[in-house]
């Protein structure tokens, strides 16, 4: 009887034990689907407070490094745009389909005239690359240039009306998502066209500061580079707070977004904006004479996901103090954004809807 019993005690032991395995290897599967997961909407971001490594990966000079400076945003890598970049032997994009690249960085008032701070290539195959870079123009200030290819096709986004000063710090982006590439600079959209990407892939690599060549030296400062495995909405994008000064040079007189009012709301809000009159627009906004009538503005409303939700405005506005009312009937309660853009120049608030 006793052996029996222990036999009993046994097989229950072993199926507990059983049990026990199953659930773990259950558990670990579902932690392994939650880290793919998230590895697929991974973002990397490189401070560059030092050059030896990023992200803890070794760096190599392409063929020397640049120095480090200190500014108000930080220590930052300065590129002297004769011979200095860095490269690593890493692709951030990874297999992802969709993606954006973000740099925060300040570009100087000299230097070639095409200026490459980001390459990515697959090393094995060259019609696979993405390029941020900056054309310097002869009144020295530049405009953004990037560029996808793949086996198949190619685009190069450039607008050589849409201007910007050197030697004050800018935010610029591309995204890629359902074949079309998008360009942004300090949170403004300049263009978007369609472009078939393929992936870089394992074979890839990055340099910063130059093409991989190496030719193309970018000329300036760079303190940040954020690339996330996903398009972000420009309410995504992480734009470094500028100094009081450089915030005064940044926005136009008279260019205000005020804040919603009630807010608290429920389901309707009051919007107030203010627009800038041409005449104090900085010389160079506009090609020739600033505009005589409206300018395409822009007022959009986002999740906190940074998903566009509504647009309330799009179209040309006169300068002046305007405003509009935003019914959030069909929202749910939460926060969300509200974006207004003139331009190059755009300004972010939040509200709160509350059932």
């Amino acid at each position: 009887m006793c052996r029996t019993r222990h036999i009993d005690s046994t097989s229950s032991l072993l199926a507990r034990k059983s049990s026990v395995l199953l659930i773990a290897s259950l558990l670990l599967f579902i932690a392994g689907a939650t880290l793919n997961a998230q590895t697929d909407t991974m973002t990397t971001t490189w401070i560059l407070d030092r050059i030896d490594s990023l992200g803890g990966r070794a760096t190599s000079a392409l063929p020397d490094w640049p120095s480090l400076v200190e500014t108000p945003h930080g220590r930052s890598a300065s590129f002297d745009g004769v011979n200095d970049a860095f490269l690593l032997q890493c692709n951030p994009l990874g297999s992802a389909n969709s993606f954006t690249i973000e740099v925060f960085f300040r570009p100087d008032t000299a230097g070639g005239n095409e200026q490459r701070f980001i390459h990515i290539r697959n090393s094995a195959n060259d019609n696979r690359r993405v390029l941020l870079e900056t054309r310097l123009l002869p009144d020295r200030r530049w405009v953004f240039d990037t560029f996808i290819r793949s086996d198949i096709s190619s685009l190069t986004l450039i607008d050589s009306t849409r201007r910007f000063s050197g030697a004050t710090w800018h935010h610029v982006a591309l995204t890629f998502a359902n074949d079309t590439m998008r360009q942004y600079v300090d949170g403004a959209e300049l263009l978007a066209g369609r472009v078939l990407y393929q992936p870089i892939d394992i074979n890839g690599r990055i340099s910063i500061g130059a093409r991989q060549d190496p030719r193309s030296w970018f000329r300036g400062l760079i303190r940040m580079i954020r690339i996330s495995r996903r398009a972000l909405a420009p309410a995504e994008f992480y734009i470094p707070t500028t100094s009081v000064d450089e915030e005064r040079q940044s926005k136009p007189q008279g260019f205000k977004l005020h804040q919603n009012f009630p807010n608290p709301f429920n389901p309707t809000t009051n919007i107030f904006y203010t627009l800038t009159p041409f005449s104090l627009l900085p010389q160079g906004e506009w090609v020739g004479e600033p505009p005589r009538s409206g300018v395409r503005v822009t007022l959009k409303i986002y999740d906190l996901l940074g998903r566009e939700v509504a647009t309330l405005l799009d179209r040309a506005e006169e300068p002046g103090e305007h405003s509009l009312v935003f019914n959030a009937a069909n929202l749910s309660t939460g926060a969300y954004c509200y974006r207004l853009q003139m331009g190059q120049y755009a300004e972010t608030k939040k509200m709160m809807l509350v059932r």
